[in-house]
């Protein structure tokens, strides 16, 4: 049985389509494999009611949601590779849809290939690292794409990012850290920015390691900006070793709607399914547009937004 067999064909598609008003960008595709993280998401957390309630369809019998539970779980084993546990808070700090909460993105830290040539998927205990998710896939093409704006080549370049499993990824966040010559710590990083399915859409140089200064974003990620908006960032770093990241998302005129601070820890890895957090990304999104007045989220993301922790609600 597939999950869609649980609830009404309407549901499902009906899902599907605030899913993709959810993520609007024209490039960030929603497929089943993310209809179906939402479902199993209200699974795992809704009582019997409250899944009539948000589904229009009875929860299904444990046997079933524990089978489609271990279809997405894996084993996470110490490979040699370093992880990091990025707890980032977000927080909306403008009326309508003012709010805050925590959430939690598992990352592994790998080298990049030192031609395009070589450039290969690097398996991790918590996913895949594709060179085809990123929009550098080797240290040779970061040289090539920056050689106006670096003093000279980089050496190598290591990527923090979250991975993909089963299909699935989380892509909001990835860091690049160059070196030159034989430096023990990073001379330049790059943040790439990209979207709740898993594309990486645009990257932001920091050519000497400070602030990166307001630049226009140039994709949608959600219904509460446009392309025409700007990030500026910062990383605070702790020897080789990220500390913080700060990240402030503007409107057109540059005042700041959303701040967003990433705290590093570094961890054994830990897995999370990546399509768990996309699912969470668009009921948090279905959530802050009903305080925004956007009430056709009131059907099933909302309704699971609530189930959600947060620092403070959307109001």
């Amino acid at each position: 049985m597939a999950h869609s067999d649980y609830v009404a064909p309407e549901t499902y598609s009906k899902l599907h389509d605030l899913m993709s008003r959810a993520f609007p960008d024209a490039r960030s595709k929603v497929v089943d494999l993310h209809v179906q993280a939402v479902l199993l998401h209200v699974w795992n957390k809704a009582d019997d009611a409250t899944c009539q309630q948000i589904l229009g369809a009875p929860k299904p019998d444990p046997t079933v949601i524990d089978a489609f539970n271990a279809a997405i779980m894996t084993t996470c084993e110490p490979d040699g590779h370093v992880y990091y546990l990025a707890h980032a808070t977000h927080s909306r700090v403008v009326e309508p849809g003012k709010h805050s909460f925590t959430a939690h993105l598992p990352l592994v830290r790998v080298g990049l290939a030192a031609t395009d040539a070589e450039a290969k998927i690097i398996t991790t205990s918590i996913g895949d690292v594709d060179p085809k998710d990123h929009l550098f896939q080797s240290v040779e093409q970061v040289a090539f794409k920056l050689q106006t704006d670096l003093p000279q080549v980089p050496k190598r370049v290591e990527v923090i990012t979250p991975a993909r499993s089963l299909g699935a990824r989380f892509g909001a966040i990835a860091i690049y850290l160059g070196y030159y010559e034989d430096a023990t710590s990073p001379s330049f990083y790059i943040l790439e920015a990209g979207t709740a399915t898993g594309d990486s859409m645009v990257y932001f140089l920091s050519p000497d390691m400070g602030p990166i200064l307001p630049t226009r974003k140039w994709f949608i990620p959600t219904p509460f900006t446009n392309e025409q908006a700007f990030y500026a960032g910062e990383l605070l770093m702790n020897g080789d070793e990220p500390d913080e990241l700060h990240v402030h998302s503007m409107n057109s005129d540059k005042n700041v709607e959303v701040e967003v601070v990433v705290k590093y820890e570094s961890t054994l890895p830990k897995y999370i399914y990546p399509a768990i957090l996309t699912a969470e990304a668009a009921s948090r999104v279905g959530l802050i547009a009903i305080a925004k007045g956007d009430l056709v989220y009131e059907e099933i993301l909302a309704p699971l937004g609530r189930l959600l922790e947060w620092i403070e609600l959307p109001h």
